[in-house]
């Protein structure tokens, strides 16, 4: 078996193949799609991405790399197809390696293994933004996100954290972010001089050359979502006085692991 770099970018809904002799690894993704891309092998999901997390390709805007897919990498095994559905003229790029066989040669048994669970084991996301407009009084909150496990699927959200809060279409720093899961807050006052939540800085939206390029992450403290359990990513007025928060550029993102139970 012979290895080779992979780096292509190729066309959103475009069906692709390997052939007789060739398997295709991908460890990293990125796209130019502003709605969702989501990666399939012979039709079966196995990744679902979206340009604010995984950039096709790095600049002033958004500092993020290609995202990493880690040991939930992509296998697309011999004579396969694979093909990447969003937004029509959008584009994926993807990195990793391209493999070889000569005759006599298969797929190495760890890569038969992760082809076997990627359709069950994945990376994805969650994303969304205020409908409306709202006054937000000193110490309250709204929801940015607000999601639901499904039955049969567990979350556990161990990556990417973005989100902004904006006033009069700025950035307002008198908000911060706050993680809930069933209603209780992943942070706790010290006392009641302490604000509540991450400061804005902790996570840009994307991170970019303006708002900080830094990354907001869970990777240290992650977070297991179970089916029927809501997690919140909330904005939380810390000033003295009421906010009137932005719709639409009020907005989060947050990354995790999605699998089929």
């Amino acid at each position: 078996m012979k290895s080779f770099p992979l780096d292509k970018r190729l066309a959103t809904n475009t069906d692709y193949y390997t052939e007789s002799d060739t398997a295709l690894i991908i460890q990293e993704i990125g796209t130019d799609d502003t709605a969702k891309v989501t990666a399939k092998v012979e039709g079966v999901p196995c990744a679902e991405i979206i340009t604010a997390m995984a950039a096709l390709l790095q600049n002033a805007s958004n500092r993020l790399p290609l995202f990493n897919l880690g040991d939930l990498f992509i296998v697309v095994p011999p004579d396969k197809t694979y093909s990447f559905s969003g937004t029509a003229s959008k584009y994926v790029r993807i990195k990793g390696s391209i493999l070889r066989f000569a005759p006599g040669e298969s797929l190495p048994a760890s890569f038969v293994a992760r082809y076997s669970e990627q359709g069950k084991k994945f990376y994805s996301y969650q994303a969304d933004a205020l409908d409306s407009s709202a006054s937000i009084a000193a110490g309250s909150a709204t929801d940015l996100i607000s999601f639901t496990c499904p039955t049969g699927e567990k979350w556990v959200f161990n990556n990417l954290l973005m989100a902004e809060a904006t006033v009069s279409s700025s950035k307002n720093y008198g908000f911060a972010i706050r993680l809930l899961l069933q209603d209780e807050p992943f942070d706790n006052l010290i006392n009641s001089k302490t604000l509540l939540g991450l400061d804005q800085y902790a996570c840009p939206y994307p991170p970019d050359d303006t708002d900080g390029a830094n990354v907001g992450t869970l990777k240290d403290k992650p977070i297991e979502v179970k089916p029927g359990q809501v997690l919140k990513v909330q904005a939380v007025n810390v000033t003295s006085g009421a906010l009137t928060i932005d719709e639409t550029t009020s907005k989060a993102l947050i990354v995790g692991v999605r699998e089929y139970l």
